[in-house]
């Protein structure tokens, strides 16, 4: 394909169903053979010399210079970042050169470019550090211009001769923007007619903009910049806004191209006209009286309490510190009252915060300091909620009216996690429950099947009948109900065992009739019962078979806790499976009849003259044995059962008794042995055996596979690592 392989290069022609991706693992993790902690890109690397992009070659500043030579000599220009590949270095590139130099890679130092580079060596001039510029150096080149050609240059006029690389371009861009130590503001034109009276007959803006400019933003309104101009604006905007500009409020006025940036710029650095040294807040502050924070005015605690009592006539609400603005004081916020009060700022003293301030002297409720509580003035407020209400109060029962601003949830809050005062580890259920003997759903009393039958017997007396599920509220108790108690009767709540119900208690000890009660069963019921499923099904019931008989309401798995347990008239200490063996005959795969060794292989005999081959666990049921199975047996002979000794298993046997290759115990190989048989396989077909060759002539069972697989994977006494040609390599059968 013209091209190297990579791990992405799909399958492998000559080697299907190989692909590049199983090689590649196979290079990295030591599978099949290979040492491991390699790849494609290293092995081709070293093998073919392709060139491997995640670990290229180091770098040396006199091998770049030599390439960089190369480059001038070939194109007549010293390269940059974007001039391409290096033809004298096949896979390099003069971007990567530049990483490289930047970054420190590839053994370089790091912290340069380039640019950096060639400006040192070769004396190219690296536009991104230019020598900063004069204007005096400016008129003796252009004084120079003019001796030579007999007229003053202009920004067209190309390269500046003797000056290495200045052109009057960048000459006049650096005079208009600024750069390289001018102060900007000017143009060449202007320059020459100030200092040389050469004729001037254009216009500060027509010069501006025929400057190119590095990015395409909109062009400064050069009339903008004077303070009475700057302070008109600034007025227009305080009316349409309500505020006055600051540095980040955009453009001056919709669709200018000067921006309040610009403007508290050019005020600080001096450009465009401007003195320099102020900015635009120092002027609004100056000139407009606008808030100056940094020298903001004293405030009193007096002052702050008569901004609020407005604040809390005009809205209703005492103010906070996300309040916003006070009216009655341009500039000044609540946020900022509130953080001078915290930090003791403008002659407030330390320690307080607007919250407080209010909580003291108005009596504003300070929900960062809310008032310690006692158990005695939470019970007087929860007696009060009982009188008016009839119901105690609980954690939604919302705020109180005895104590503005609190909540039944925030006392219980305050119960349980021990906050103002209180011990904590509580709840308001707990303590109603403690104090005013109220029933707490989360901690009920126990109960006993004994006080129950007594609630059942009070319910008799006074309705004339046993109480059920639905019966509602108990008389003479804190809040129980006939249906908590089934409940806790069938779940086992509260105490009791479960596993039983309401009707079921009171028809076992008192007698009360009950439509639900089981029927008994009996043995002879049951093998019935069983007679005539196998009849119907062809096949023994088990307790996954669902219905006893048809239109029945009684199941085998019912049948089975009956035996089992010892219910419904039965003894207990049974099972179906033991019943069905006891009286019908049944196999039971627990408990399995008596092996032996000579049998088992009385029937692998049989199976190997049937079919062909030994059998295995998976080889299913054995003719020769109704209801027994090859993986019933494996599995006697691992764990012991039917009267045969633990620890062996059905091809342990086989091997010993039989001969049979035991895939998981195979004998252990040599060297001298794998190379005699190596050499017999080449004397044979001339050429040296692979982990594909087949099977080993001679010797059964075994294939050059399974023996590249033990040297490989360290079976069969050899250590892991090797393979089966590297130890034809080793030994001299095969060259590398």
């Amino acid at each position: 394909v013209g091209v190297w392989p990579q791990k992405t290069s799909g399958p492998i022609p000559d080697a299907y169903p190989e692909t590049w991706l199983k090689v590649e693992s196979a290079l990295r993790a030591g599978f099949r053979g290979l040492p491991g902690g390699n790849s494609i890109t290293r092995l081709l690397a070293a093998y073919r010399g392709v060139r491997n992009r995640y670990m290229p070659p180091n770098l040396s500043i006199p091998v770049i210079l030599q390439w960089a030579d190369a480059h001038h000599a070939q194109t007549g220009k010293w390269p940059n970042n974007d001039a391409g590949a290096i033809i004298s270095a096949p896979g390099e590139t003069w971007d990567m050169i530049n990483s490289a130099l930047s970054s420190g890679k590839r053994s370089l130092q790091g912290g340069s470019s380039l640019a950096s580079l060639l400006a040192e060596y070769r004396g190219v001039r690296n536009i991104q550090r230019l020598p900063p510029l004069t204007e005096e150096h400016i008129l003796l080149w252009a004084d120079a211009f003019k001796e030579q050609h007999g007229k003053w240059p202009h920004r067209y006029n190309g390269p500046i001769e003797g000056t290495g690389g200045e052109t009057w371009t960048a000459v006049a861009l650096a005079l208009y923007r600024g750069f390289r130590g001018l102060p900007g503001n000017t143009t060449l034109p202007r320059l020459l007619a100030e200092h040389r009276g050469a004729p001037y007959s254009g216009s500060a803006q027509r010069d501006s903009s025929m400057l190119p400019l590095y990015k395409p933003k909109p062009k400064p309104d050069l009339d903008l910049f004077t303070i009475a101009h700057i302070l008109a604006r600034a007025d227009a905007w305080h009316l349409h806004h309500g505020k006055w500009p600051n540095e980040n409020s955009g453009p001056v006025f919709e669709g200018a191209g000067t921006t309040w940036n610009t403007i508290d710029s050019a005020l600080r650095n001096g450009h465009y006209g401007l003195t320099g040294g102020s900015s635009l807040p120092r002027l609004l502050i100056a000139q407009r009286g606008m808030f100056d924070r940094k020298a903001a005015p004293s405030l009193t605690q007096e002052r702050i309490l008569e901004w609020a009592d407005l604040h809390k006539e005009r809205t209703g609400r005492w103010p906070t510190k996300n309040s916003g603005a006070i009216p009655e004081a341009p500039g000044e916020k609540w946020s900022l009252v509130d953080g001078a009060l915290r930090d003791s700022r403008r002659g407030l003293p330390a320690g307080a915060s607007l919250a407080r301030v209010l909580a003291e002297h108005r009596g504003v409720r300070n929900i960062q300091r809310l008032p310690d509580l006692t158990l005695a003035t939470i019970l007087h407020w929860a007696d009060n909620h009982h009188a008016r209400t009839g119901d105690w109060p609980h954690a939604d029962s919302g705020s109180i009216p005895d104590s503005p601003g609190e909540s039944w949830g925030g006392i219980n809050s305050a119960l349980s996690l021990g906050y103002r005062s209180l011990p904590g580890s509580s709840s308001l259920a707990s303590l109603l429950a403690d104090h005013r003997n109220t029933r707490n759903r989360k901690r009920l009393p126990h109960l006993s099947k004994e006080r129950i039958l007594i609630w059942a017997d009070a319910y008799r007396e006074q309705h004339g009948r046993w109480p059920k599920n639905d019966s509602g509220p108990i008389a003479n108790t804190l809040g129980e109900t006939w249906t908590g108690v089934a409940v806790a009767l069938y779940v086992g709540q509260r105490g009791l065992p479960g596993d039983t119900t309401l009707p079921r208690l009171l028809a076992e000890f008192r007698g009360a009739p009950y439509q639900h009660a089981l029927a008994a069963f009996s043995v002879t019921q049951i093998l019935a019962w069983a007679d005539a499923w196998h009849l119907r099904y062809d096949k023994w019931p088990n307790i996954n078979s669902g219905l006893a008989y048809e239109g029945a309401d009684v199941t085998w798995h019912a049948v089975q806790s009956a035996l089992v347990k010892g219910a419904r008239g039965l003894p207990g200490g049974s099972s179906l499976a033991r019943l069905l063996a006891a009286d019908r005959g049944v196999r039971n795969r627990i408990v399995i009849p008596s092996l032996t060794q000579e049998r088992i292989l009385e029937w692998a005999d049989l199976h190997k003259e049937r079919t062909g081959r030994w059998p295995t666990k998976n080889s299913g049921a054995i003719h020769e044995a109704s209801g027994e199975k090859w993986s019933i047996v494996d599995d006697a002979l691992r764990h012991g059962r039917g009267g045969l000794p633990k620890g062996s298993s059905l091809a342990i046997m086989l091997a010993e008794e039989r001969g049979r290759r035991d895939n998981r115990r195979t004998p252990p190989l040599t060297e001298t042995q794998i190379l005699q048989w190596a050499d017999t396989y080449h004397a044979q077909t001339g050429k040296w055996p692979t982990h594909r060759s087949g099977s080993i002539d001679g010797v059964p069972d075994e294939t050059w596979s399974k023996v590249n697989t033990a040297l490989t994977a360290g079976n069969r006494g050899f250590a892991r690592g090797s393979s089966l040609m590297k130890l034809l390599l080793r030994h001299g059968r095969l060259r590398p």
